[in-house]
């Protein structure tokens, strides 16, 4: 008994090697040809076959087969048909995230009413901008690898299943009990299986078309979070992700990626690109609210959108009254000063009069003549001043008299 056993399982354990290794062999042919551009067709030739072999050699019925796989593989197309709408929806949500991000800069370059902007414009300007196509490209690429891999994890998903079935005829020969448990159990791990190999397929797939790192509008998204001061560094870090040439010169002169470039290097990278990328001027727009993050978009392309925030149109109207008002300060300062003037010119006029006639009247009378006078002149100047304008005052011409 025992040796029969024994016998039993290494018949088992070379069944499932065998099944195993066609299995194997059909999949991965599949996964090449789906990578090379292949169709379901070309998938279902090589998986097919080595199925269709495996369950020969289990030696089991057509019967067996269908009930103790028809619950994993229900639930595995029901995963691949819900993963294929999640994708879609997924993809169209992004490029209508985008397009409301952007709708007020997109508006304002299209000469469009921001109500209307649509993902249509969006696609529109994306055409001659990097920033945009660059994001859309990554957005399409994603959408296409999540597809392809949930069909590479239906397909791998589905001939686990079916070799798990071609290894274990004795669990399957057990009655409707174990048929059933097995069925349960095939559902949830094809489930599984197909989950972990879209994941896998997806990771590799960014890697292999290089939209596994941040974009330029990712880089525009993280500026001026948390209401902090937009730096010099980070602006140029946008325009890095949007110039693979500007990349390949901070790479080539720091030795290493501008993600990777310390504080000091980066202050180092600012001095030497900040002029020729204008990063002064934009920096201080950006943190003034002149314009907003999403203007870079445009900047990046040597484009402007036209685009003025809110915020910024108010200041500049606010700033505009404080200039005239300014301006009429400055002309009553300038009145008022010319009358002051004018109010002392007066009174000095007014001051010297009264001090002449009491210097006439002190010298007239013999009396002592006012300090104010002495102050500036001693006496007998003023006395020589008052008998010379006596002498002139009896030699003038006499008035006629009024009628």
């Amino acid at each position: 008994m025992a040796k029969n056993l024994t016998y039993y399982a290494n018949e088992v354990k070379f069944q499932t090697l065998k099944t195993g290794r066609k299995v194997q062999a059909g999949v991965t042919s599949a996964f090449l040809k789906l990578a090379m551009g292949g169709g379901a067709a070309s998938v279902a030739t090589d998986i097919a076959p080595a199925l269709g072999s495996g369950a020969a050699n289990a030696g089991l019925t057509a019967g067996q087969i269908a009930l103790s796989s028809t619950a994993g593989l229900v639930s595995i197309g029901a995963g691949a048909g819900i993963s294929a709408y999640i994708n879609h929806l997924e993809h169209k949500h992004h490029e209508s995230q985008l397009t409301e991000r952007f709708r007020e800069e997109l508006g304002s370059f299209r000469g469009k009413d921001f109500g209307s902007i649509g993902v249509e414009d969006l696609k529109e300007v994306a055409q001659d901008n990097p920033a945009f196509k660059q994001e859309l490209r990554r957005n399409d690429v994603t959408r296409n690898l999540k597809n392809t891999a949930a069909v590479i994890g239906t397909v791998v998903a589905f001939a686990a299943v079916f070799a798990a079935v071609t290894m274990f005829p004795p669990l399957l020969a057990g009655g409707v009990i174990a048929q059933g448990a097995f069925a349960i159990g095939s559902a949830i791990a094809g489930a599984g299986i197909m989950h972990a190999t879209r994941k896998a397929v997806v990771n590799a797939g960014k890697k292999l078309f290089h939209i596994d790192k941040p974009t330029t509008l990712d880089a525009i998204k993280d500026l001026g979070k948390d209401d902090k001061v937009i730096t010099h560094a980070q602006v140029l870090g946008v325009f890095e992700k949007s110039n693979p040439a500007l990349s390949q010169d901070i790479e080539s002169t720091f030795g290493t990626k501008f993600d990777d470039l310390d504080k000091t290097q980066r202050m180092a990278a600012v001095e030497k690109y900040g002029a020729a990328l204008n990063l002064g001027d934009i920096t201080y727009k950006l943190n003034e609210g002149d314009i907003r993050p999403q203007e870079l978009a445009f900047t990046v392309a040597g484009q402007s959108s036209g685009y003025i925030p809110p915020e910024s149109l108010a200041n500049r109207i606010k700033a505009n009254a404080q200039q005239q008002l300014d301006q009429v300060q400055n002309k009553i300062a300038d009145v008022t000063y010319t009358v002051k003037e004018k109010m002392q010119d007066w009174q000095q006029d007014r001051e010297i009069t009264r001090l002449a006639n009491a210097v006439e009247k002190s010298v007239i009378e013999g009396k002592d003549l006012p300090k104010e006078a002495l102050d500036i002149a001693p006496a007998k100047f003023w006395q020589d001043l008052v008998a010379q304008q006596r002498e002139q005052a009896t030699k003038a011409p006499a008035q006629p008299a009024r009628a």
